[in-house]
């Protein structure tokens, strides 16, 4: 169904913090197949957001719907087109409006069967990238786990191997993933210790969603 809330509007992102006045009376429309969220007002042109680049939706202070999404966007001749932070918050009517909208905007992100709050298991190697790895971690990953309302089982190695006994023993019901921050070191070790699971009849850990972020 097409959703259509009136609202006030103030838009922000990390590199302008620019905000219209919050009194702009804009309408917000959500798709029919719920793949784009739409705002407009008397005085701007519509605007746009794809629910696919989308990794957060907050209620915020009073009735603001706050939505944290990463979409692509021009890098510059040299830099090409790169996903960026960009903010939306919509000043709504009151309070219950503001939590209809961020139900049925979660409704969307995330898929039915799925639990309601995602979490992963981060390991960091603390040696890796130069001793590089635990920045890496806290100035790139973790803000955008905070965004998307991710929780975090967060470990670091402290040896050789260190991996293969961490990952052997992840309880893979409670986890949606297992992320790696560091070299190829610590990800072949956690191949690894799922694979050992494997071995011993354990089929999940086959299936087991690995990330990296190398360091």
């Amino acid at each position: 169904a097409v959703l259509s809330l009136a609202a006030s509007h103030t838009n922000s992102c990390k590199r302008c913090h620019m905000r219209p006045p919050s009194s702009t009376k804009v309408e917000i429309h959500l798709d029919e197949d719920a793949s784009t969220l739409r705002w407009s007002s008397p005085f701007k042109k519509q605007q746009n957001l794809s629910l696919n680049d989308v990794v957060g939706v907050h209620a915020q202070g009073q009735s603001t719907l706050r939505i944290d999404a990463y979409p692509l966007l021009a890098g510059g001749c040299l830099r090409g087109e790169r996903r960026s932070h960009l903010r939306v918050e919509l000043e709504l009517e009151c309070v219950e409006t503001r939590d209809e909208w961020v139900t049925r905007l979660r409704a969307v992100l995330v898929p039915p069967g799925s639990k309601p709050v995602r979490k992963i298991a981060v390991l960091v190697n603390p040696a890796g990238g130069r001793g590089k790895a635990q920045k890496i971690y806290n100035d790139h990953c973790a803000p955008l786990f905070a965004l998307a309302g991710i929780e975090v089982q967060y470990t670091e190695t402290a040896r050789e191997g260190h991996g293969a006994h961490l990952a052997a023993a992840l309880d893979l019901q409670e986890l949606d993933g297992v992320l790696c921050v560091s070299g190829d070191g610590l990800v072949n070790e956690v191949l690894n210790g799922l694979m050992q699971r494997v071995a011993r009849g354990d089929e999940a850990a086959a299936r087991f969603p690995i990330g990296v972020v190398a360091a």
